[in-house]
């Protein structure tokens, strides 16, 4: 049965009146929360209907960032750094909560009138749907706004790809998800209302992939890609969903309002409840968080430990930024200098007070992205160094006396001022070895495409060995390491302003941070006339293609270049830049971009432009051949003649069809 717009929509309002009424009784309860599932790689955020956000930890820890600020949405994000974003419509303001602060109201410039729902891309750029003006409006770290027009009739949920490069907007009217492109272009329809019904939530995945959840349970999720589309019931056993989210490792979540719980979707179509208790739940978020750092170990000094750890399994979809070591007893701590480093000392130690120490590892300066702690590490006492032995400045004893104690002492001569010995000068105090290298100087940093050329001075020597040397971009997480040249390669993103600073390697632990160095702007890989030669291929998420189609999405993959740098994607013949993308940390990209639909057809190449790891040109190539669709080939020659006489002659049996029946009229006096 289809329905119509009008029932449609009066669902619809009908659905709002009773959240509004909802909204009026519901109050916020006390912390009754029970976690009944295994939340160990993941932290669980809920809207309640009355605006308290809740966070339940990867240790079941319950805890309410904020409370009270009446979202009536589903609207909840976060950004990479875990700021925290809630979407409250009747107010028309988005909040944001940043780690361990209070909220406080976007300061947008664009006008926002009734903003349903809210996305966070792995910018950390903030995507509000304002429902009243038809507008998305796209707000960057920076502050700068962009304000994107799309065409439905009442968006209530809205999704957008983790690169930015797509927005999914759920226009409950027409009962369909639309996808466009992130400056509103290439509007198509994901999936339509007779392919799904009554959707109530969206989401998609790092792949791309989308998830709708439905009022009557069901949970899909639709692959899109060059080949056909596919639709997969992951599970029809969620309930009365009010919200879907996926988290970086692959599991699909979602919140029920009638059940008051969470549940994780198994890939046999089975729910399993994670939460329950949780109040009138209406928004989700589920972030992954690295797992616990492995095998740590202590070394005792005096009144202070030095902890070693090995990385977790996995970082939770994000670069760790942080580890911290924690002892037992006392709770003193210590973080690494540079945050990749894996060691670090913990000082104030009480000298023999035995101590074990676990470490956190997480995402997020704050504790929105830490892990589980780790395992303890055997138990190890500081103490002080033992005393060395003094030069000693007595003579040698005597020989045991043989004189029986009743007799009287003798008295030895003085000796004689010729035959006195030196006494011994005292041993000079030695000076206190330096447990880590000085830091280098003279950090100097040249931009280049995609890059950064770092250089620097070795540190005046004072005793300890330099194993080798790191330089850090700032802003990160770009980092380049070297065994004892004093010069290495950034990856860096074309257009942004970086400075540098390095630390010196040791057996014994890293120097201090150098002094900044001056600021350096990467520039873009220049975009050439011709197509790069190039035996390197370039890949798809399909693997090689060899046709293309205008107006086709098509997924490029890349590898070997910088880490963090960008890369250019370009279609020739006449060169056309179809994106810019940043690679991640391995120096790779995946990246969905478009055929141009005026593009001719022929033989052309996709092209990703950039630099390798040691700053030289990297370029890959895809040649491909784009066909016409079948509705523009030509026609010429022969066939046109045969379409003429083809028309001429029904247009003659038209005419006489209706002359004849003209005739039978008038015979028939009609």
């Amino acid at each position: 049965m289809v329905r119509s717009h009008r029932r449609r929509f009066g669902a619809a309002l009908l659905a709002t009146v009773l959240c509004g009424m909802l909204a009026v009784v519901d109050t916020p309860p006390a912390v009754a929360v029970v976690p009944t599932g295994d939340l160990t790689e993941v932290a669980v955020y809920t809207v309640s209907f009355s605006g308290d956000v809740m966070r339940v930890g990867p240790d079941g820890t319950v805890t309410f960032p904020a409370t009270g600020l009446t979202p009536l949405g589903q609207g909840i994000a976060a950004a990479p750094d875990g700021t925290l974003y809630v979407s409250s419509p009747p107010n028309d303001t988005v909040w944001k909560i940043a780690p361990g602060g209070s909220p406080a109201a976007v300061p947008f410039t664009a006008t926002v009138d009734s903003p349903q729902d809210i996305a966070v891309d792995d910018t950390g750029a903030l995507y509000t749907v304002s429902t009243g003006t038809g507008k998305v409006i796209k707000r960057a770290t920076n502050g700068t706004e962009a304000e994107i027009p799309f065409t439905a009739a009442i968006v209530s949920a809205m999704a957008v790809d983790h690169d930015g490069s797509h927005i999914y907007l759920l226009d409950v009217m027409n009962g369909e998800i639309v996808r466009m492109d992130a400056d509103g272009g290439n509007r198509t329809v994901v999936v339509g209302f007779n392919d799904i019904h009554n959707i109530q939530a969206i989401t998609v995945d790092d792949q791309q992939r989308v998830y709708a959840g439905t009022v009557d349970g069901h949970i899909y999720r639709i692959t899109q890609g060059p080949g056909p589309r596919t639709i997969d019931d992951l599970t029809s056993a969620a309930g009365n969903i009010t919200d879907v989210a996926v988290a970086d490792n692959g599991e699909v979540f979602a919140t029920r309002f009638t059940s008051a719980d969470v549940v994780r979707v198994h890939t046999d179509g089975s729910v399993e409840q994670v939460l329950d208790q949780v109040p009138s739940p209406i928004g989700l978020l589920v972030r992954t968080v690295p797992a616990p750092p492995a095998t740590v170990t202590a070394t005792a000094g005096a009144g202070s430990a030095d902890v070693e750890w090995d990385t977790g399994q996995t970082n939770g979809g994000s670069p760790i930024v942080r580890y911290t070591a924690v002892s037992d007893p006392g709770g003193l701590t210590c973080t690494p200098i540079v945050p990749a480093d894996t060691h670090c000392t913990v000082t104030g130690l009480t000298n023999g007070q035995a101590y074990t120490f676990k470490v956190v590892a997480s995402t997020t300066m704050g504790g929105d992205g830490e892990s589980l702690l780790s395992p303890a590490s055997g138990p190890v006492t500081p103490s002080l160094p033992s005393p060395s032995p003094s030069p000693s400045t007595t003579s040698p004893s005597p020989a045991p006396s043989t004189i029986s104690p009743t007799t009287p002492p003798i008295t030895l001569p003085s000796p004689s001022p010729s035959t006195t010995s030196a006494s011994p000068s005292p041993s000079p105090t030695p000076t206190p070895t330096s447990t880590v290298p000085n830091p280098p100087t003279g950090v100097t940093a040249t931009a280049a495409t995609s890059s950064i050329e770092v250089s620097w001075q070795r540190p005046a020597d004072n005793g300890v060995a330099i194993t080798g040397y790191r330089a850090i971009a700032d802003p990160g997480p770009a980092l380049c390491t070297t065994t004892g040249a004093t010069t290495c390669v950034l990856g860096g993103t074309a257009g942004t302003s970086y400075r540098v600073r390095v630390v010196a390697l040791s057996a014994k632990g890293t120097s201090k941070l150098s002094a900044y160095s001056n600021a350096a702007v990467p520039t873009a890989p220049t975009v050439a006339t011709t197509p790069p030669v190039t035996s390197v291929p370039l890949n798809t998420d399909q693997g090689q293609i060899s046709t293309a189609a205008p107006g086709q999405s098509v997924t490029l993959v890349g590898e070997g270049y910088a880490a963090y740098s960008t890369v250019t994607l370009t279609i020739y013949s006449t060169p056309v830049v179809l994106a810019t993308i940043a690679t991640d940390k391995n120096g790779a990209f995946s990246k969905t971009v478009t055929v141009p639909a005026d593009l001719a057809s022929g033989k052309h190449a996709f092209t990703a432009t950039g630099v390798d790891p040691s700053g030289k040109p990297r370029a890959m190539r895809l040649d491909v051949t784009v066909q016409p669709e079948p509705s523009r080939l030509p026609v010429t020659g022969t066939a046109v003649m045969w379409l003429v006489v083809t028309g001429l002659g029904m247009t003659i049996a038209g005419a006489g069809l209706r002359l004849a029946s003209g005739a039978e009229r008038t015979k028939s006096g009609l």
